[in-house]
């Protein structure tokens, strides 16, 4: 375009929405002063090549040169875009609802264009706001606008967006403060006390050679013949008196094994083991959780819970000091939530890390 004139817009393609790229065009002519006798000259400089040969067969048999622009972009209008069937689309806005993906704003914004060929008239506010009220996706929300008096689109919009905001500045908050502790699911450490315990912490002057692991579990506050898991079996060597986490045979070919051996560790039920460990990827102290059953049984303990209002079932184990998801199901239902950073590490019985991608916050009935 001539350097003259304020502002720019780029030449016409035919697979660009007609309507938008006209609305810019006369932008155009109004801040720049183009006068009615130049403005078909100027239309056709910007279509493309493509938009070109378009326009010059649909004025055939007349000539291109001779039409106005409001005959142009009236011929342009109705090749690209063909009226639209009204039932159609107040169908497609009637089933509207809000994606998981989405926020409030952007699921308001997508009713807002959906309603443009419905043809609501004077009823326009009046149906955004129902199908507003009626397609959001939070139960909480949903009912919280249902209980309001005078009611409309705006309002619906601002007390909406106000507790989403809201849900996600909580998750953060709580998120910041339970940073090194489980947040769904507590349990208590499992601690033991030793008679002569000050024997076993290191001294500053050079005696930290003189303390020995525990050849079972790794641990340093105590000895091998007082240690709980003397009688646990590994899951590497499948020997007694060991965890695989201290066992010698372990390869690197363990992770690659491990469903086996949780399948194994299922089927017998003899007992669960998760273990926090530090960021150098050992056993941090007595950061220890365990449980033992004494009777074998094949069925595994389930619970259903409601997580967001969506009916879900879990497999308990009480020997885990956290509640987890897969990530499918997070992507799926939850990935509207505010992920936290999660600084904690796992290792399971079978010596397997675990690190989770991070923590949310939900409602559970």
């Amino acid at each position: 375009m001539n350097k003259g004139f304020i502002g720019a817009i780029e030449s016409f393609e035919v697979d660009d929405n007609w309507t938008l790229w006209q609305e810019r065009l006369n932008q155009f002519f109004t801040i720049n002063d183009v006068v009615n006798t130049k403005k078909a000259g100027v239309l056709i400089t910007l279509l493309g090549k493509k938009g070109y040969e378009l326009s010059r067969n649909l004025c055939m048999p007349a000539n291109l040169k001779d039409k106005t622009y409001e005959e142009l972009t009236e011929l342009m209008k109705t090749h690209l875009e063909p009226a639209l069937s009204e039932i159609t689309e107040r169908y497609n806005f009637k089933k509207c609802v809000q994606k998981e993906s989405e926020n409030v704003k952007s699921f308001c914004a997508k009713l807002k264009s959906l309603a443009t060929h419905c043809n609501f008239g004077a009823e326009l506010s009046y149906n955004l706001q129902d199908q507003f009220v009626c397609g959001i996706r939070c139960e909480s929300t949903k009912r919280r606008l249902l209980g309001e008096n005078d009611l409309d689109l705006e309002k619906a919009v601002r007390i909406a967006t106000a507790m989403e905001m809201a849900s996600k500045d909580v998750a953060g908050m709580n998120m910041s403060s339970s940073s090194s502790v489980a947040s769904v699911n507590y349990m208590k450490k499992d601690k033991q006390e030793h008679g002569n315990s000050k024997k076993s912490v290191k001294s500053s002057s050079g005696n930290s050679s003189a303390t020995k692991k525990c050849f079972c579990c790794g641990k340093e506050n105590h000895k091998a013949s007082n240690c709980r898991y003397r009688e646990y079996s590994c899951n590497v060597c499948k020997k007694k008196g060991h965890l695989a986490y201290v066992c010698k045979n372990k390869t690197s070919n363990m992770r690659g094994n491990s469903k086996n051996m949780n399948a194994e560790r299922s089927s017998k039920n003899a007992q669960h083991f998760v273990e926090e460990v530090g960021n150098g990827g050992h056993c941090s102290g007595d950061d220890l959780y365990c449980i033992r059953n004494e009777k074998s049984s094949d069925e595994k303990i389930t619970i259903k819970i409601k997580v967001n209002d969506r009916l879900t079932q879990f497999e308990v184990d009480t020997g885990s000091p956290i509640t987890v998801i897969p990530k499918k199901y997070f992507d799926k239902y939850l990935r509207h939530l505010h992920l936290s950073k999660f600084n904690r590490h796992f290792r399971s019985y079978t010596g397997d890390d675990m690190t989770p991608l991070g923590t949310i916050i939900v409602k559970i009935e």
